[in-house]
């Protein structure tokens, strides 16, 4: 507790969230400055999400698993199908080099 301007004012400090967090009513929304250069909160958009995650560390795409491809679902490729166009790039790199 502290006072400010003679009022008492509670301050509660709130550390940094991992990942974004919405209002009860599904509402994602983010500080930033409003059209009138005045902060404000404005819409935090799903794609905005993901790319202050991956700002953060704390997403990468890359590391993403797909539904129903397993390690298991590799067996099914044939080897040919994956090992040829590796060739045709090393190949290519090696005419470049």
């Amino acid at each position: 507790m502290c006072a400010l301007e003679g009022k008492d004012v509670l301050a509660i400090r709130v550390p940094r969230g991992r990942s974004p967090v919405g209002t009860a009513d599904g509402r994602y929304l983010r500080r930033a400055l409003g059209g009138d250069g005045k902060p404000a909160c404005v819409p935090f958009h799903f794609h905005e999400m993901n790319a202050r995650q991956a700002d953060f560390g704390t997403f990468d795409y890359s590391a993403m698993e797909l539904p129903g491809l397993g390690l298991d679902s590799w067996t099914r490729w044939s080897s040919p199908a994956i090992d040829a166009p590796s060739a045709r790039t090393a190949a290519t790199r090696r005419c470049w080099a």
